[in-house]
Parts: C-alpha cells; sequence; structure tokens
C-alpha cells in the first residue's frame, strides 16, 4: 500500500498498535514516541525494523 507508506505513517503506526492490543497484547507507548517512530518511517525505516523496535519497546511483558 504504497499511499499509506508515503502519506500516512502515523496512521499506520497506530494502525499496527491498535492491530497488536486487539490481538492481546499491553502495547505501551506514550503518543511522542508514535510521532517520532512514524517520522522514522518517513525517512526509511524498513518495515521489519520497525516491527523489530515495536516489539522490543512497546510491548508489556
Amino acid at each position: 500500500m504504497p499511499g499509506l507508506e508515503t502519506f500516512n505513517e502515523l496512521f499506520g503506526v497506530v494502525a499496527a498498535t491498535s492491530y497488536l492490543a486487539a490481538s492481546g497484547l499491553t502495547v505501551i507507548v506514550e503518543p511522542k514516541e508514535a510521532v517520532a517512530l512514524a517520522a522514522r518511517v518517513r525517512d526509511g525505516l524498513g518495515v521489519r525494523d520497525l516491527a523489530d523496535e515495536m516489539r522490543r519497546e512497546w510491548i508489556a511483558g
């Protein structure tokens, strides 16, 4: 989905976070962290690196 990737990074981060929460995981993230991560996606952070970072830093337990 190039449009989501290119123009709506923050929406993508929020959608991914919502999916993780709906899957039963406890997601702990501050809005500033989500915005910063979206900016890194815009600047070229890859999907796998994005997932690794979210898993490592945003999921409790």
